[in-house]
């Protein structure tokens, strides 16, 4: 059975649209593996992107197309992803690393900040303990009478 003109203009917008999902659902598994060496995640990824592009192509050609792929569908399909690459998931792309990298170096910042206290915060409890323990040392030496009250040795000419 030979489809009409009708059924091939709807095997087209759907494989464009099928394209430029597989090329949506491409980019987001970009953006979870990110700059990852994790051999594991890339696998995984790429496993999932290629059983999910599969049944989708299959479901596509089993409803429009009694279960024949066509070349029409592909070149949509290739098409509809070179029209998203091209245009809006540059577009998207170079923002999300924008983002990124305006996030990290807020978090550079904010990891420098608290680097920043943490050195004071150690140095003012490093202080305040040096002058606990000189304080305690001179009240044990007034108590033995070694110095006087006002931290002057009792047998020092003045």
């Amino acid at each position: 059975m030979q489809g009409g003109f009708s059924e091939g203009a709807v095997l087209a917008a759907w494989s464009f649209a099928l394209g430029v999902g597989l090329c949506v659902l491409w980019d987001l598994f970009k953006l979870v593996r990110g700059g990852s060496r994790n051999r594991i995640l890339l696998f995984v990824c790429d496993l999932v992107f290629c059983v999910f592009a599969a049944c989708a192509f299959s479901v596509l050609f089993f409803n429009l197309t009694y279960g024949r792929p066509r070349v029409i569908a592909f070149a949509c399909a290739f098409a509809g992803a070179l029209v998203w690459r091209a245009t809006v998931g540059r577009l998207l792309f170079s923002l999300a690393q924008r983002f990124l990298c305006v996030l990290s170096k807020a978090f550079r910042s904010l990891l420098h900040r608290l680097k920043k206290k943490a050195i004071y915060f150690r140095r003012e409890r490093a202080t305040k303990r040096f002058r606990r323990a000189e304080i305690k040392e001179i009240k044990r030496l007034v108590r033995k009478g070694i110095v006087t009250g006002n931290g002057k040795e009792k047998n020092s000419p003045q």
